[in-house]
């Protein structure tokens, strides 16, 4: 099944190579691509003005949705499943390599990059202006997300287990090269970094100590006076909001699009006009 719809001025092309469904949507100005190479589903949506594509090499699916200015892709190479979301400006990227899962989501102006290459799960998330980075090698876990402005990075070499959290501003690291558990986290303003080379036997020390580490988390939650301060310390970062430089480009891509919208009635009248057209003639 192919299924194509514009609704103003824009493009959006469907193709399928053997049996599988592909969908592409374009609400307004922009591009959106939906590629099946071997059976399987691939979605892509663009609701203003950006660019979506999704592939699907092999028995998969792919989804790929933009709401607002920015860019969403996702990939999956084999049997696996593949999901890219952009709610604001920013850039969202999936991938998957062999059979696992990948997820990728973006809520503000943002980075958020997710790769699978062999069966395993990743995850990024990002809430706000920031960067989470997910990886997993081989098979196992890695889970990274970014609450405020700051770093989150986790990355899976072997069989294991790594997580990294970013509360406030702040550079949260966590790495695993052997079977084993990594986990890092990062309330305030600061900079922590976990790298571990142990076996699971030398492990269980460290889950001891986080047992009464986790006494200490609940009380700092009840204490509201210093999350408090920590909101007047979001102001001293506010010219890492006002100057995100990775972004530049998107607004320079704004600016060619708002010149673009003014030939949208032109553009919308020469499209529906070749649509009427082919479907007069078929």
């Amino acid at each position: 099944m192919l299924h194509t719809h514009i609704d103003t001025g824009g493009y959006a092309q469907s193709h399928i190579d053997t049996v599988g469904y592909s969908q592409s949507h374009v609400d307004t100005v922009g591009y959106s691509q939906s590629h099946i190479d071997t059976v399987g589903y691939s979605q892509s949506h663009v609701d203003t003005v950006g660019y979506s594509q999704s592939h699907v090499d092999t028995v998969g699916y792919a989804q790929s949705h933009v709401d607002t200015v920015g860019y969403a892709q996702s990939h999956v190479d084999t049997v696996g499943y593949s999901q890219s979301h952009v709610d604001t400006v920013g850039y969202a990227q999936s991938h998957v390599d062999t059979v696992g899962y990948a997820q990728s989501h973006v809520d503000t102006v943002g980075y958020a990059q997710s790769h699978v290459d062999t069966v395993g799960y990743a995850q990024s998330h990002v809430d706000t202006v920031g960067y989470a980075q997910s990886h997993v090698d081989t098979v196992g876990y890695a889970q990274s997300h970014v609450d405020t402005v700051g770093y989150a990075q986790s990355h899976v070499d072997t069989v294991g287990y790594a997580q990294s959290h970013v509360d406030t501003v702040g550079y949260s690291q966590s790495h695993v090269d052997t079977v084993g558990y990594s986990q890092s986290h990062v309330d305030t303003v600061g900079y922590s970094v976990t790298r571990r080379y142990s076996r699971l036997r030398s492990v269980t020390r460290r889950y001891s100590r986080l047992l009464s580490v986790t006494g200490r988390y609940r009380r700092l939650r009840s204490v509201t006076g210093r999350y408090s301060r920590l909101r007047s310390v979001t102001g001293r970062y506010s010219r890492l909001l006002s100057v995100p430089r990775r972004y530049s480009r998107l607004c320079s891509v704004t600016r060619r699009y708002s010149r673009l919208q003014s030939h949208v009635d032109t553009v919308g009248y020469s499209v529906t006009c070749r649509y009427s057209m082919l479907h007069s003639h078929t």
